[in-house]
Parts: structure tokens; sequence; C-alpha cells
């Protein structure tokens, strides 16, 4: 995304330049000068956008949810289209070069390049295609000062071309229809024709927008499947395109001695199609080419690669300095076979439906046959792999998702396993996600493509998160401290009038000061409590383990539930809790002892012992800074019970200043402070306080209706042989900028 947007900007403004040498050319009536010096710029032009397309194509297929590299958004059309008149134009521009014939067409071909760039700047920035493209801007108050600006740009060559027009070199004779030049005028009208028929699709919501100025009640036109409707005529396109690149390699500049290279024409062109042909059974016993428009292409583009592979051998002797247009071929034909291969044999791996079944909620058959739910940690089995939902992270504004993809043989061992990392965007208020990004796997033949194509809208909209909050039914329960405790819940069935019964035991095993929780980020003088709970459900032998977090903060309190997705329930503590556990210093009783390390002494029915200093102590209430000076006393507790506990009451000098930190083993009622340290007798002085032993029940809230929301939906598409496609592609605009830097070569020379 980062260089995608300049190159792209800088191919649409290269442009210019053969559009200004053609306007120079009318202007100056020199019809023929101009055309050497344009011919550098407009290969410049056509290399550089069209690597800008091409790492649309890679941003698309990498970063965005297309499920692929091109998918006849209007915003891509309006790219493609300047690009296929520049290359129209350069064919021509060669013909004019080494011939007086199609100067004209060359002359239009460059100046409508760059209209169409400005065309192109209208549709993506008046908002006209807002309801369209999936990356189009919106309305910007642009649509008059664009039109004029286009207007402007029309006109000036317009009035050029019509007063100039008789003037601009037209041999009377036609080239001979076996010339190179001849077939080359009817690829580049070929090229034209493709653009004006992608120009005229896309154009559909201005028409329709002009048509009801007019008729207000008139509906307008729209194109539904835009793949199905662009590829229809832009395949039969491609055939031509590639066989037409095949043949006129082998045909000369005027037919020169047409007669006595007619055998040597034909002789090249037969065995290209017959080595074609055999590839081309070859490969479809690779790929599926499914109906005969596609295998036809599939031939085309094989026989495209075979053709110009020989004229790089038998005509050119392997000089790849004269082989730049050569190369190019050969890229076309790549990225034609790339297209057939990944495109019409993708195959969507993510299908189990009998796993599936009724699973998506509202979604169709075709969907829930190309796509899986996943739980977080259970293992969904799709064509022939093991993937499981494994976690998700939060980082700024970018949940991301690892999921686990295993291959196993036929023994059960694990032949290839790797993880796979989608994620999604949220906006910048976490109400909404704004981008799918996907994740791919990448080999030598083909690519594993894996993309989130759904969440629960309660990981999406944070609306609907707040009132599916509000409606869960949290009930009240008592739960005493370390002791078991069951109740039984009613679930009603959906869509029935009829309910089960659930038998929940838990326990609390302890009371958490300080403690953490994922959505909970500490403050200087928080206090957070947390209550450490094991639960099972009857029928289930799985125990599920929860620390809900209630936090005082000033004078507010947050709440931070738990949710057990496993048992569809949500556990959270009461505030309550908070008047049981912290007790005000002024209801304490605190006794004083001296104590050196080792040295015991009781207090009721409970034994301590100073088990010796902790010069790096650890207390939920404490953070260390630079210049702190902190010890923490080790208490040793000896319970009635049997039970050993410990206690850290921390005393700290920060800025010359002495703090004590409170211990407290919150379950026994017993607090503890470290008032003071003697070095020189190496005592310290400790005050423990017994409040009664606090038996109480811990206040917690249950809902039992928190449907699990862990999951997502999967599509995992596999691509073979996508990196024909791309290697076609770069081939393709290689061969356009070598030409290029050989003809400044040669001019400079």
């Amino acid at each position: 995304m980062t260089i995608h947007p300049p190159t792209l900007f800088l191919g649409f403004a290269s442009t210019s330049i053969p559009f200004c040498y053609a306007v120079a050319g009318l202007w100056k009536k020199e019809h023929k000068a101009w055309l050497k010096p344009a011919l550098p710029w407009a290969l410049f032009s056509g290399s550089i956008l069209g690597t800008g397309i091409l790492m649309g194509s890679a941003w698309a297929y990498e970063a965005l949810s297309f499920g692929g590299y091109w998918a006849w958004d209007p915003v891509e059309n309006t790219s493609l289209v300047p690009w296929l008149v520049l290359l129209a134009g350069i064919h021509t521009n060669l013909v004019a070069k080494n011939t007086n014939h199609s100067v004209r067409t060359t002359y239009i071909f460059y100046l409508l390049s760059f209209i169409m760039v400005l065309y192109s700047t209208f549709l993506t920035r008046s908002g006209v295609l807002g309801e369209t493209s999936v990356h189009a801007f919106t309305e910007m108050g642009l649509e008059w000062q664009l039109l004029i600006f286009i207007s402007t740009f029309i006109l000036l060559p317009l009035v050029l071309m019509i007063r100039r027009y008789k003037q601009i070199p037209s041999p009377e004779k036609e080239e001979a229809t076996a010339s190179k030049e001849f077939w080359m005028f009817i690829g580049s009208l070929v090229f034209l024709f493709s653009g004006l028929l992608i120009t005229g699709s896309t154009s559909l919501p201005v028409f329709n927008q002009i048509v009801q100025y007019f008729d207000p009640i008139y509906e307008g036109r729209v194109i539904t499947d835009p793949v199905e409707h662009f590829n229809k005529y832009q395949l039969w396109i491609a055939v031509f395109i590639g066989l037409l690149s095949g043949v006129t390699q082998f045909l000369r500049y005027r037919g020169t001695n047409w007669k006595s290279n007619r055998k040597k024409f034909a002789i090249h062109t037969l065995v290209s199609f017959i080595v074609a042909a055999l590839f081309t059974y070859l490969t479809t016993l690779w790929i599926s080419t499914r109906t005969f428009p596609y295998l036809v292409l599939l031939f085309s583009g094989i026989f495209t690669i075979v053709a110009n592979i020989d004229y790089l051998i038998t005509f050119l002797k392997g000089n790849l300095k004269l082989g730049g247009s050569t190369l190019s071929h050969i890229g076309f034909g790549l990225m034609i076979v790339g297209i057939v291969a990944s495109g019409l044999n993708k195959q969507h791996i993510s299908s189990n439906p009998w796993a599936m079944e009724g699973m998506i909620e509202g979604a169709d058959e075709d969907i829930a046959q190309k796509n899986i739910m996943l739980f977080k940690g259970n293992t969904m089995v799709m064509s022939g792999y093991e993937v499981t939902y494994v976690k998700d992270t939060v980082e700024n504004r970018t949940r991301t998702y690892t999921v686990n993809y295993k291959k196993r043989d036929g023994s059960g061992q694990v032949t290839e396993e790797f993880n796979l990392t989608p994620d999604i965007l949220y906006d910048k208020t976490f109400t909404k996600v704004e981008v799918y990004n996907p994740s791919t796997k990448h080999y030598f033949g083909r690519d594993i493509f894996t993309s989130i194509r759904a969440l629960p809208q309660i990981e999406i909209d944070a609306e609907f998160r707040k009132n599916r909050e509000d409606s869960l039914s949290f009930k009240p329960y008592s739960i005493p401290l370390k002791q078991n405790f069951s109740f039984v819940d009613t679930i009603p069935i959906r869509d029935r009038d009829t309910f089960s019964l659930r038998k929940f035991n838990m326990q609390i095993d302890d009371i958490v000061k300080g403690a953490s929780h994922p959505d909970y980020i500490p403050e200087e003088g928080d206090v957070a409590i947390g209550a450490r709970m094991r639960i099972q459900m009857s029928g289930d032998d799985s125990i599920y383990t929860a620390l809900p977090v209630m936090v005082l903060r000033g004078q507010l309190l947050y709440t931070y539930p738990v949710q057990i997705h496993q048992i569809s329930s949500k556990i959270r503590l009461h505030q309550d809790v908070l008047d049981l556990v912290l007790t005000p210093e002024e209801d304490l009783e605190y006794q004083e002892y001296k104590l050196k390390q080792g040295e015991r002494f009781a207090l009721g029915d409970i034994n301590f012992q100073f088990g010796g200093f902790n010069t790096k102590p650890t207390h939920p209430n404490y953070t260390a800074e630079e210049g702190d000076l902190a010890v923490g006393a080790m208490i040793n507790v000896q319970l009635p019970a049997g039970e050993v506990a410990q206690a850290q009451p921390v005393y700290l000098i920060r800025e010359n200043r002495p703090y004590n930190i409170k211990d407290e083993l919150t379950a026994n009622g017993l607090h503890f402070r470290l008032t003071n340290i003697d070095p020189k007798e190496e005592t310290v002085t400790l005050l423990v306080a017994q409040k009664e032993k606090l038996a109480f029940n811990v206040p917690v809230e249950i809902a039992t209706d928190s449907f699990r929301y862990d999951f997502l939906v999967l599509e995992a598409i596999e691509f073979p042989g996508i990196n024909l496609f791309w290697l076609g592609s770069i081939l393709m605009m290689f061969g356009l900028g070598f030409s290029m830097w050989y003809r400044l070569r040669m001019r400079n020379a």
C-alpha cells in the first residue's frame, strides 16, 4: 500500500508526456519528428503504469479480502483503460516510425490515454462510484472543477486535430495484409475496443445520474456480476491478442519479400501451433478449463509463449537487446496461463458441509459450502487439513487471529504444519471493523489464501455489545469461600417452548488483591479485587477457571467479568465484595512486634515467624521507581488447620520519605505492616492485626445465557499456478522497461 499509490500516480502523470509530444506535433505541424522522442516516454509510462496496476493487484491479493488479485472493480478498471490505450499507441508508434502509416492513429491514442487518466480521476474523485466501488472516494465537491479540467484537455487537442487532420501524413495505399504493421494496427484497434467496452460498463453510474436528472423515476442499469460481465467479452479479446502477438512476430514490416518468406512463416506458425496444442493438452492434465472458451484462452496463452520463444531463438538468435517486445509477449502468455490456472481453478478448501450444516446462521448454501466456522481451541477438518483457531491478540486497532494448519499422512503423522494470521482493523472508536486483511501461505506452485469472512456481531459492533451485555440475565449467588457450591439453571431452547436444566458446581479458591484482567489497565491508586474460581458443569469432565475482577478507582467502580465460552456463561463480582474484603484501617487494632530474623510469635492460635528480608519485593500496590529503597519482610504464617501461608509487607523510602505498604491474608482476616527497620540491632518493627476470621460468602453474579462468541467464519482458497500470473506480469512490465532503455541508449549512441 505504501508504494502502490505513488507508483500508480507516476504512471498516470507520465502519460502527460506523450500527450504533450502529440500536442506539440500538431501545433508545430511536425507530424513525424515527435514520434521518436515520444516512444521512450510512452514505454516508460506503460511500464510504470503497468507496474502500479500490478502492485495494486498484489495489494488486493495480499492485504484485502477480494479473494484474488482482480475483481473488475470500477477503480481497477479506470487504471487499466489508460494503460490499454497507451499500449495501442506504442504499437502504432512503432508502425508510424517505420512507415508513414498510423500517424493519425498514434496521435489519437496518445491524446486519449491522458484524457482517460483525467476521466478516471473524475470517476474516483467525484463520488459517482461511491456505491459501486470498494475504494472510490466519496463526494468531495470537485465535480464541476474536474469536468472543466477534462473539457479543457479534450478541446485543445480536438481543435488542433481537426485543423491539422488533412496535413497529417497518410499514404493512399493501405498496408499489405501480410505486413507486420497491418496486424499491429489491428491489434491496437482491439486494445482500444477493449478499453471502450470497459469504460462503457464502468461509466454506467454516470449514465444513470444523467438520465435520472431528466427522468427522476429512472431506476438505472446495474451490473450485478462484474466478473462474469467483463470476462464474457474480455476473454475473446485476450484470445485474439494472444494469437496475434504470436503470429505477427514472424511477419516483416511492409510485408518485405513475402513470397520468399511465406513458407518460413507458415512452417514456424504451424510448428508453434502444434507445440502449443501439445502443451495445452498436457496443461489440462494439471488444471481444468471447464468450457471451450477457456480452453481456447489457455491455448492462445501457450501459443504466445511458444511462438515468441521460437522467434527469440531462431530470428533474434538469442539477442535480448532486441527482444524487449518478445519478452513482453512471453510475459503476456504466462499471465494468461496463470489467470486460467489460478482464477478458473481456484478451490475453496474451507469446506466441510457435513460439519457446517446449519452452523452459519442466515447463510445460504453457497456461503456455507465455501466457509467454515472455527471456535477457539477446537479443531475442524477441511479438505485434508486440520484447522484450529488458536488465539487472537490486539495491538493498537488491529486484532490478529492465529489459525493453525496441520496435514497428516495415512499413519497419522504430521507432514506439514504452519500458522496463518489474518487480521481485522477497527476504526478509531472501536465501534466497527474497517478492513479485513487476509494471510497467505506461499508455495512454488500454489498459494493458500485465508481470510476472515465474518465475526460475531458482538466483536465488531460496540453498540450491539453493550445491548447484548445489558440483556444478559445475571442471577446473584452467595458462594462460601473454599467450599463447593452447586446450583441448577434453566436454559430456554431456541425456537421451542421448552427448556433444559443444567447443574453447575463451583468453588472460590482465593480472593486476589491486585488482580489482573485482560481488559484492565492498572493505574496508580487502584484497588483491584479478584476471585479465583473453578467451575464445572454436569456431564462435562472439564474444569474451567475464571478470575472476575472488580476495581475501585477513587469514587468509581469498574467490573471486569469473565466469559466461559464452553458453558455459555459469564461471571462477575458484585460490588458488595468490596465491603467484605476491604477493612477500614480505623477498625483494626494492630499489635506491635519487634523481631530479629528467625524469631517467632503467636497471635491467638496462629503462629508467625519473621523469615528474613526481600530486597526486591513484589506487591500489587507497589510499582518500583528509580531511586526507591524498598524492603519486604517475609512473614511465614502457620494456620490452625495446618495450612501455611506467607505475607510480605513492604517498607519503602522514596524521595527521603518513608512509606509502609500493607499486606493481607484476606481469607484469614490478617493485616501486616512493616513500620521500621533497625540496622544496628538487626530488628524490624511489625504491626499485626487480626479481624474476625472471614468465613464470608463471596457475592457473585452469573449469567448462563451468555452464548459463546469466540468463533470466526473462515474462508480458505487454494490458488494453483498463481505464480505464473505474477511472473508473466512482471516479465511483461520488464519487457516494456527494457525496450525503453534500449531505445534511449540507441538514441544517445
